[in-house]
């Protein structure tokens, strides 16, 4: 059984979107139904969605790469303990 669902889009994305797909052979149409399909077997949105890294995580990744503050190893969990809550 087939059903029908409409939603509100950006014209803009919708006409950049169907460009695209139109050179690539399928529509919007096909597509979202290929995406209802991968939610229901991947049990989730089946693309990442997320808002990046803030500064904080991004300095972070930069120090861990140059090796700065880093901690351990550690012989013994009690040891890994102590340094962290230093």
């Amino acid at each position: 059984m087939d059903t029908t669902y409409s939603f509100r889009t950006d014209i803009n994305a919708k006409e950049e979107a169907s460009a695209i797909l139109k050179s690539l052979g399928t529509d919007l149409s096909s597509v979202f139904n290929m995406c209802l399909r991968q939610i229901i077997i991947q049990k989730g949105i089946p693309f990442d969605v997320n808002l990046g890294y803030n500064q904080d995580t991004i300095d972070t990744l930069h120090e861990v790469k140059e090796g700065k503050n880093l901690y351990g190893p550690f012989d013994t969990f009690e040891e890994m303990k102590k340094a962290l809550n230093a």
